[in-house]
């Protein structure tokens, strides 16, 4: 056999034929593919990129080319009363061949050390060493209580659907596996994981709200075991999006991947920070590690688009943009690709790009708004493109950064900055692009821009 060095978890099958043990089958997997994910000398693809083999008739070979891996594991979950039955093989995808196989049965109290019992025979198997520290967390975890654990399973099945109600549902199920097991530190991670895109997309809770309790949960589930990489990328995403602790969030974020290294979304978010700190390059490469473990996500080639435009790579952007159009139908995709063309002259395209986005979600972008842009555009060239720009995109997530750039564009620099000013009271993350908006070059010797970029703590 080759060198191992890559591998991916496909979904295991439910065969208790029950589908409201699905959420079982789909835990295990998960679980899996993190406590793999852990192993610094593996590469291991997301969840997310390994889940769209659920129901293929590709052969094995074929999905690992796709995915870019040397290994697969495959297998299946059973439940029975209180025992679960994993039955799991290593495959050698190169060239189908068999490595391992075996069968672990547990009560549902034990599926989590099962999970770690599993892993270290895999490692073993493709002749990968443990590091001490690798070592320490598959062998020091606290033996949880089963109910807490099928609650904690559930909130997670519900979590990985994003929807406000399943985030809703999410959270009950959390609750109750900390209520059951107050040392679950999973739950307590899970909550914080829940609670942050709540902060991020004001779903259920108020942004304020949610920050608050990530950032306890987080912290409750780091007190518990420092040993958790998604409790510190929570931890983390607070610092920066929410206090601007960008030393603080940077730490954090170092120190969820020394644990996990193959944590996609860590890798992003910690991505978005760099950018905003002007660090291009060291962006680039984490949003290029998150897209090699995730390969599938739209939303990593989406922000890896916002990131190349921050880099000013702008043809590249576009290039991200593409591929994030062909895996989903976001609006905001086809308006960050019309920003692009902008920054690139590309005005026809631009607009072009609106209208699509326009198309695609009247309420998020009215298309009287494009129809007033593009008129503008051919009456009075770009100088009428940015002048109507600023009435017509009000409805934008941030309006009053979008209009200071707009204003800074026509050369009035005071609006620019009145604008810029309500953007900081407002706390609106988009400000934290000072450093990088291209738009923002005429205003950069400005006392006022200085002072602001001061109070934001950027560097």
């Amino acid at each position: 056999m080759g060198s191992v060095h890559s591998l991916a978890v496909l979904p295991l099958t439910n065969l208790s034929g029950d589908p409201s043990q699905d959420y079982l089958a789909e835990g295990v997997t998960d679980e899996l593919t993190t406590d793999l994910a852990r192993i610094s000398s593996l590469r291991v693809v997301s969840r997310t990129s390994a889940q769209h083999y659920r129901d293929t008739s590709k052969s094995l070979p074929t999905i690992a080319a796709e995915l870019d891996v040397d290994a697969v594991v495959e297998g299946s979950v059973r439940k029975e009363g209180d025992v679960v039955s994993v039955n799991v093989q290593l495959i050698d995808a190169r060239n189908d061949r068999h490595l391992w196989a075996d069968v672990l049965r547990r009560n549902l109290g034990g599926a989590s050390s099962m999970q770690d019992e599993l892993t270290e025979a895999i490692a073993h198997q493709v002749g990968v060493q443990l590091t001490p520290l690798e070592k320490q967390y598959f062998s020091g975890r606290h033996p949880i209580d089963p109910a807490s654990y099928q609650a904690y399973l559930l909130g997670r099945y519900n979590w990985n659907k994003r929807t406000p109600d399943a985030l809703a549902k999410a959270d009950g199920y959390f609750q109750d596996a900390v209520s059951r097991d107050p040392k679950n530190t999973f739950a307590y991670a899970g909550l914080a994981d829940t609670y942050v895109l709540d902060a991020l997309f004001g779903v259920n809770l108020p942004p304020d709200e949610a920050s608050r309790k990530a950032r306890a949960a987080a912290e409750q589930a780091i007190a518990i075991d420092d040993s958790l990489a998604e409790a510190h990328c929570s931890a983390a995403h607070i610092r920066f999006f929410k206090d601007w602790d960008f030393k603080g969030a940077e730490a954090e974020f170092r120190r969820a991947l020394q644990l996990n290294p193959n944590f996609a979304t860590a890798h992003q978010w910690y991505a978005e920070m760099l950018t905003v700190l002007a660090r291009h390059d060291e962006a680039i490469a984490q949003i290029r590690q998150a897209e090699a473990l995730d390969p599938f996500a739209p939303v990593l080639h989406h922000v890896a688009g916002q990131i190349l435009q921050d880099a000013r790579q702008y043809p590249q952007a576009l290039e991200e943009y593409r591929k994030a159009e062909a895996g989903s139908d976001w609006t905001w995709t086809h308006v960050s690709a019309a920003l692009a063309h902008r920054r690139l002259g590309e005005y026809e395209l631009s607009l072009k790009e609106l209208r699509t986005a326009a198309n695609l979600n009247a309420s998020q972008l009215d298309p009287s708004a494009v129809d007033a842009l593009e008129h503008a555009y051919a009456k009075s060239g770009t100088r009428g493109f940015f002048a109507q720009s600023i009435i017509a995109f009000r409805q934008y997530p941030h309006p009053a950064y979008d209009r200071a750039l707009d204003y800074a564009a026509l050369g009035a620099r005071d609006k620019a900055f009145d604008s810029l000013e309500e953007a900081y009271r407002n706390h609106d993350l988009d400000v934290l692009s000072l450093l990088s908006s291209p738009e923002l070059d005429p205003l950069r010797s400005d006392p006022r821009y200085l002072d602001l970029k001061k109070r934001t703590g950027l560097p």
